[in-house]
């Protein structure tokens, strides 16, 4: 991460925002809960929505979840990610070329970045925080996204 600044957003606002995507599974009182195909990125420039899924795909019992693309009338899906470990939250780069998201692959929940055909899967947060809800500036130029750190949930951008 080359740099991040904090924003201060409403505390209660964010905690509850932090509470209701970290309860399930992050403090480990209950198990985790299936992903379900409920959230999607609208179509980027290049026609495609992203979502997430966990369908059984690729001889995976379909115990976690993946990022799939598709065309805007459901056909044409393709998997851009396949591993034991969550990836969820995706979102389109302005120009349709990359997409962010964020995956558990490292132990932790992580912003990652790949291109729009999945290739170069790249941990760009490489924090020891919770690191969720990433989202591209209008230019591309930054990711915007919450780090839940302390017990506080913070905005923080990077480029």
């Amino acid at each position: 991460m080359t740099s991040a600044h904090v924003r201060q957003p409403c505390k209660l606002l964010m905690a509850l925002l932090a509470f209701s995507v970290m309860w399930p599974a992050g403090f480990g009182l209950l198990p985790p809960m299936p992903v379900a195909p409920v959230a999607a990125a609208i179509p980027g420039s290049n026609g495609r929505i992203a979502f997430a899924s966990n369908r059984p795909s690729s001889g995976d019992p379909g115990d976690d979840s993946e990022i799939y693309t598709m065309a805007p009338n459901g056909s044409d899906i393709q998997q851009l990610t396949d591993n034991a470990a969550l990836d969820f939250a995706p979102s389109w780069s302005p120009d349709g070329s990359r997409l962010v998201f964020v995956s558990t692959r490292n132990g932790g929940r992580q912003i990652f970045t790949m291109r729009a055909d999945g290739a170069q899967q790249t941990n760009i947060s490489n924090s020891a925080a919770i690191d969720i809800e990433p989202s591209w500036s209008p230019d591309g130029t930054k990711i915007a996204f919450v780090r839940l750190a302390g017990g506080f949930p913070a905005i923080y951008t990077m480029n």
